[in-house]
This record gives structure tokens, sequence and C-alpha cells, in this order.
């Protein structure tokens, strides 16, 4: 009788007598069509008989594995977690989420993705499990979700400002009522002219943190060293998302002399309207003892009025260009 076999497999001539049965080993997976010829003579003639059956070869599952985000991923936003497995037929694929089943299929060796978001943060638990009649394999990994920063009541509250700073001075910051998990952040001051960063100084969390509502408070001090208008930001970020505050606009002052502290600030103005300068003078000097020069476009002997501190002088230009305006105060401390 002879053997033959589906599938590339060569015929075999066997010997009923003595090799009554036949061996073969199948390296693949799949359906296979077996049959045996036999025949045999009598009286001279010659009789034959065709006998066929199937195999079916259920292959072991190999190569399997899953992947997951090594790094946390944003609560609500869509993942794709990917799984392959390189052998085994006949499988059936059954997906869990939180040992939740999202899906089961019957599937084939390929590369496929789960696709899935979270609503809830922290650690989520995604197993994948392959089985056929003959193996059965399960993979799992997990995905941190975290909670972007959200900032619809965010608040920024900061020491008081009365409009300006000295040159060395400082400003304390405290940034309160946003969301988010493992927030960190800096205060930045930059100089409004071109956005050149002039200091950064790291927000640390409230040291009594005990609740969310303390974790989710940072503060921070700030020191001026360059005058000029300053822009402060605050930049807040966590591993899955980032936010920049504009807090302040400053205004940092320098110091005029060692026994005259002084200031002058004024922008471009309108021809003929009044242009507001600031002044900012030591407490220890009599305001009765300084004046205001412009130089020769402007009269001279404008009166200085306001109270010790911030003062503000308010002066009407009638000719358009610029003005070298002089603040002169007498030394003599009272």
């Amino acid at each position: 009788y002879t053997w033959s076999f589906s599938k590339g497999f060569s015929t075999e001539t066997k010997d009923p007598t003595t090799e009554p049965t036949v061996t073969k080993t199948f390296t693949a997976g799949g359906n296979y069509t077996v049959k045996c010829l036999v025949s045999m003579t009598v009286d001279k003639l010659e009789y034959n008989a065709t006998v066929m059956s199937y195999v079916n070869v259920v292959q072991k599952i190999s190569g399997f594995d899953i992947e997951c985000s090594k790094t946390p991923i944003a609560t609500e936003k869509v993942i794709e977690v990917g799984y392959i497995y390189s052998s085994g037929n006949d499988v059936t694929v059954t997906e869990k989420v939180d040992s939740n089943v999202i899906k089961t299929y019957k599937g084939s060796p390929k590369y496929t993705k789960i696709t899935k978001s979270f609503s809830r943060q922290g650690l989520h638990n995604i197993s994948v499990t392959v089985k056929n009649l003959v193996s059965e394999s399960t993979k799992t990994c997990f995905v941190d979700a975290q909670e972007p920063i959200k900032t619809e009541s965010i608040k920024v509250v900061f020491s008081k400002y009365d409009g300006f700073i000295l040159v060395n001075g400082s400003l304390n910051f405290t940034v309160f009522g946003f969301t988010g998990k493992n927030v960190s952040g800096k205060l930045v001051t930059y100089s409004d002219a071109n956005k050149e960063t002039v200091a950064e100084k790291v927000l640390i969390q409230n040291e009594t943190c005990v609740s969310k509502i303390d974790c989710n408070r940072l503060h921070g001090t700030l020191i001026f060293h360059k005058a000029g208008k300053l822009q402060v930001n605050a930049n807040l970020y966590n591993p899955v998302s980032s936010v920049t505050l504009n807090i302040l606009e400053v205004l940092v002052m320098e110091k005029v002399a060692s026994d005259v502290q002084g200031s002058l600030i004024s922008e471009a103005v309108s021809l003929g309207q009044p242009s507001e300068i600031i002044l900012l003078i030591q407490e220890d000097i009599d305001i009765a003892d300084c004046s205001v020069d412009y130089g020769t476009k402007v009269d001279a002997g404008d009166k200085l009025n306001a109270k010790f501190g911030k003062n503000t002088l308010s002066t009407q230009f009638k000719e358009v260009g610029d003005y070298n305006v002089t603040l002169k105060c007498e030394t003599k401390k009272k």
C-alpha cells in the first residue's frame, strides 16, 4: 500500500506485512489530508482501493508577548497596547482590563493592539490569554494612568506688591487650586522686551501636605536682581502634562545712591496728554527737598506734593521729542 499526505509530503510505499503503520511528524499546524492506496493482485487481476481521512494538527502557542507603555499616560487619553504570538493555530484570544473581559475572538498568529482609555487614575492591569487545544499562555502588563493638570479653579497669591519693587527685593508666590498627580513646577521671570529668561525658582510642595488639597499647593520666593519690567510665570508639570500661567508683570527699580533711594519710570506718551512718572524716594528724604527737571523743553518748577514712598508726578509735554527727566533730592537726612 502507499501513503500520501497533503501540503508537500512525499508519498511512501509500505509492505503491510512488515510495516502495518506509518509515522509522520508535522512541523506546522493546519488541516492535512491523509490517503492510503491499497493495491493487491488476485488471479493476475489488480485491485485498488483508496482510504482517505483528515488530520487537524494543532501547534503549541509560542513567541507570545505583550507591551505596555513604560511611561505614565494621561487619563482619558486613548492608548494602544500591542501583543503578538508568532505561532499557534485554532486559538481563542481573551483580552482583559482590570480583570474585566473586554473582547474574546478567534485568532491566528499576528500582531494586534488593544485600544483603551482610562477615566480613573492609577495602575491598570491589562492581560491577554491565548489558548488552543494543546496549550495556553497569559501575558500581563500595567499602565500607569495619571490625571493631567487642570487649572479651572487655580489661584495664585503673592506677597504685597505696590506696583514696583527694588532691585534685590523679593516676592513670595503660592499656587493652589489645581488638580493632578505628582505636580511640580517653577517660577520663571523673563524680560518683557526680548523674552530673555532672568531667573528661575523651583516651586516647593507644602511641607504639611496631609491631604489632596494641601498637596496641590506649591510655593516659592523670587528675588529680582535686574531692573526693568519683568514678567513672572509659573510653569507646572507632571509626567503627562504641563501648564504655563502668566502671573504678574513686575516693575523693578534700581537704587539711585547710597543715601537717596529713588527711581523714575515712564513710557512713551501722547503729545498734550498727561504723563505719569513714578517716583520712589527713600523715606528718610523729605519730599520737599526733591524736584524734577525735564530739561530745556519744559518749564521747571513742578511741585512734589505727594507723601513719602510711592509718588506720582503728572506733567504735560507740549513738544514731540525725547526728554531727559531728572529727579533731584537733597542728600541731608531728617
